[in-house]
């Protein structure tokens, strides 16, 4: 009966020594930090959280030699800006992001490279996010631009191939050169009204694009803006546009159907190339000039339309 008590004391012992092992995990510990601003601080512990307080724009980034270790960054409410360039680019093993709400301006290649990024808040107070903020981050699978930007810079979101959501404001008014470029998992993007100018490439390599819709209040669509959308079956162009310049949409392979503007009287270089899948088109009475090549390759064209009288054809 002894050997039974002391056998039943032991089992005990250890079970709450396990169950006590388990009910107590290791606090994180900090391993670094210092100043990263002129009245901002950073630290990061042992688990890979960076978390950067105080006031003002953080202006240097002393971190850059743990960007390895870096898996979560928490910047405190007080930060209004990431105030230099490339602060947290190359963070490859950076899953997530929470920023205050007091933040107004992101610069340029902040999170650039942050290939395992897949949680990010944009803050209400953001007003700008600069040029290749976050190109390459090829985990980010969606994102909501706030009210108060204005500007999708260049490069933006280059090569973010998983990319399937982006909710814009209709605030915006501009999206840049290569903005959304090789973003090959975009599937839908609505273009709000009151947009006035789309860049050079801004969505060239769209693979997953499938209709484009543009605003009337569209003024500036540059060459090779939807150039390799290869999954784009329809696009729309704002009624009031005169010129459809180089490349538009080249290499466009599913493009079968094209509403052209109303107001349209020049169509540029290989606006059109390669669209194999385009069977027919209607020109209005507007149009002027088919430059060289505008409809190279077409080989399914056989429908075509005009506006315009055989002595206006002429």
């Amino acid at each position: 009966m002894k050997h039974l008590h002391v056998k039943f004391l032991f089992v005990i012992i250890t079970l709450a020594a396990t169950i006590g092992l388990c009910a107590v995990p290791s606090a994180a510990a900090v391993v670094d930090g210092g100043d990263c601003g002129e009245n901002a601080t950073w630290t990061i512990d042992d688990q890979g959280l960076l978390v950067i307080q105080g006031t003002g724009a953080i202006n240097a980034y002393p971190w850059n030699d743990k960007n390895e270790d870096v898996k979560q960054i928490e910047i405190k409410s007080g930060i209004t800006g990431i105030g230099r360039s490339f602060a947290f680019s190359d963070c490859v093993n950076l899953t997530k992001v929470t920023l205050p709400e007091t933040l107004t301006t992101i610069d340029e290649y902040a999170f650039y490279g942050c290939t395992a990024l897949t949680d990010i808040n944009l803050p209400g107070s953001l007003q700008e996010i600069d040029v290749d903020a976050f190109k390459n981050c090829t985990a980010l699978t969606a994102i909501s631009i706030p009210k108060g930007v204005t500007v999708l810079g260049d490069r933006l979101f280059e090569n973010c191939s998983n990319l399937k959501s982006v909710s814009v404001p209709d605030t915006l008014k501009k999206i840049g050169y290569h903005t959304f470029s090789k973003c090959t998992s975009l599937t839908g993007f609505t273009f709000p009204e009151g947009l006035t100018s789309i860049d050079s490439y801004a969505f060239s390599g769209c693979s997953g694009l499938t209709k484009v819709w543009l605003p009337d209040t569209v003024e500036s669509l540059e060459s090779y803006a939807f150039s390799g959308c290869s999954g784009m079956t329809e696009i729309r162009f704002p009624a009031g546009m005169t010129t459809l310049k180089q490349s538009i949409c080249s290499n466009c392979s599913s493009l079968k159907t094209i509403t052209l503007p109303t107001a349209l009287a020049k169509i540029h270089d290989y606006c059109f190339a390669d669209c194999a899948a385009l069977e027919s088109i209607h020109f209005p009475k507007s149009l002027t000039l088919i430059s060289d090549g505008a409809f190279r390759h077409c080989y399914a064209l056989t429908d075509v339309e005009y506006d315009g009288t055989e002595k206006d054809k002429a």
